[in-house]
């Protein structure tokens, strides 16, 4: 229960300390910046709820203190955008996991009672690619403000509601696996001892995520190695390979061949699967990728950044995930391929608790095991798709032939043609990008191609664009082509 100072002098003390010029232009400056699906850690008295912008489509603030909570209830109402205000606590969310685009975190992490434990809980209900606004006051870089800092802390702490002066912010972000993409420190006008700010933006940093993919693949050492579950692990491969080359490549992002929206919808399932991001997010990279093919801009570019960022390295930069998607903005008439965006992570958690259902019913009878069938049918499948996907990105703007003048350092390579189900005929692509097929001679190897032409011969795909020099149907003269 709130003492009298806590329930009627605090909350007021607090929004006037939080309402100073100083602070409100900070706000204006940060939580300005935040889109989608927005949570606000420690929403007190609903000071930000003024300064979001346009690109916010829904507001949830958070915040134990109902004295402060009620304040931003009545703020809330003059907004056009839904505000849901929930008097709980930022270290324990009982909300989904990765379920927001942006969170917002302004003097909050100064006063929770177990900072670690709330940003951890930040991290886990951010979206892979969401962004963190943070404007927090905390430790000085100055020695001696420092020592005033932890000489005056204890009793700040007893008039500001738990508020501390020597936190760094920044530093609990880093530990929780958040990357800091911008970052500022300095005073604002005030008493040096509380008037030390740290502001910025952090992202949900994939270098965990992938780093988990990778050593999990070690677990084969453990499990051993069935042919049932290397059976799986192939068809995995395929499934959600062919799911991206397919789906996400060749009819999202070029639409080089029609077909129903049910056909649509499952062969971006297949590549949602995959791991490799969401439909929206993908189609945005590649025609961006297109578009900037080998300048700065081209972040999987081996030409201008080297051949480890254009593998894999470019996963782990903050221009991976700044693309919001206005690159695919034509697919977002499509409800069903905006729900795979939006639950992407869903579809990747299922998938090892199938592959160990699918293990443990198999089980002695076929000399595998849930475990095993984790490691290889999901760790390992997913680890070798993203590479064999990575390669057509680096080794394919490398290593291969060029038979064509594409204006850019895109090849053909023949492994990658193979592996890639078609995808490795680059220069092909980049010289006909809108052409379902990329194999375009007889030896050509290019899977894709061939299930696109089996799923025309059933009805299912109709239209398929080919260069107009190797169609069978082509009329005499094909100089103009």
């Amino acid at each position: 229960m709130p003492n009298l100072y806590e329930k009627y002098v605090l909350p007021r003390l607090i929004d006037a300390a939080c309402s100073q010029p100083p602070m409100s232009k900070l706000r204006n400056r940060y939580v300005s910046q935040a889109t989608g699906e927005v949570l606000e850690i420690g929403i007190g008295s609903g000071l930000n709820l003024a300064h979001y912008g346009e690109g916010v489509t829904s507001i949830t603030g958070v915040d134990p203190a109902a004295e402060l909570t009620a304040k931003a209830a009545e703020r809330a109402d003059a907004l056009s955008v839904p505000v849901s205000v929930l008097g709980i606590s930022g270290e324990a969310l009982d909300l989904d996991n990765n379920s927001f685009d942006t969170i917002v975190c302004t003097w909050t992490l100064c006063s929770i009672p177990n900072p670690y434990r709330a940003v951890a809980e930040m991290y886990r209900v951010l979206k892979p690619g969401g962004q963190m606004i943070f404007v927090e006051h905390g430790r000085s870089d100055e020695p001696k403000v420092v020592k005033w800092q932890r000489r005056i802390e204890p009793i700040w702490k007893k008039i500001g509601g738990g508020c501390h002066l020597t936190r760094r912010p920044e530093e609990l972000l880093v530990d929780a696996g958040f990357k800091i993409s911008a970052q500022e420190r300095g005073y604002v006008d005030g008493p040096k001892f509380a008037a030390f700010m740290i502001h910025g933006l952090a992202v949900w940093s994939v270098i965990i995520g992938m780093s988990v993919f990778h050593l999990a693949c070690l677990g084969a050492f453990y499990t051993g190695v069935s042919w049932a579950a290397f059976a799986v692990a192939f068809a995995m491969y395929v499934f959600r390979g062919m799911g991206v080359t397919t789906g996400f490549h060749r009819l999202l992002a070029h639409r080089s061949f029609k077909t129903s929206r049910p056909v649509q919808f499952l062969f971006a399932l297949a590549g949602s699967l995959a791991v490799q991001g969401g439909p929206l997010w993908w189609v945005a990279h590649h025609r961006h990728h297109h578009a900037a093919t080998e300048t700065e801009e081209d972040i999987h570019s081996p030409v201008t950044h080297g051949m480890w960022k254009a593998h894999m390295g470019w996963m782990m930069t903050d221009a991976a995930f700044n693309e919001k998607g206005t690159n695919s903005r034509d697919l977002h008439k499509f409800p069903e391929i905006k729900f795979l965006q939006r639950h992407y992570v869903w579809l990747i958690i299922i998938q090892p608790v199938l592959m160990y259902a699918l293990g443990a019913w198999l089980g002695e009878a076929y000399n595998t095991s849930g475990l095993q069938m984790v490691v290889w049918g999901f760790f390992i499948s997913t680890v070798f798709t993203w590479h064999v996907t990575f390669m057509v990105n680096s080794v394919c703007h490398r290593w291969g032939s060029r038979p064509y003048d594409a204006g850019d350092a895109s090849t053909n390579n023949v492994f990658i043609g193979v592996l890639g189900f078609g995808e490795g005929w680059h220069n092909n692509h980049h010289k006909f990008p809108s052409s379902a097929r990329h194999g375009l001679e007889w030896w050509q190897v290019d899977a894709t191609w061939v299930l696109i032409r089996m799923l025309q011969a059933v009805g299912l795909v109709s239209d398929p664009k080919i260069p107009l020099a190797f169609r069978k149907d082509k009329p005499e003269k094909t100089s103009s082509d």
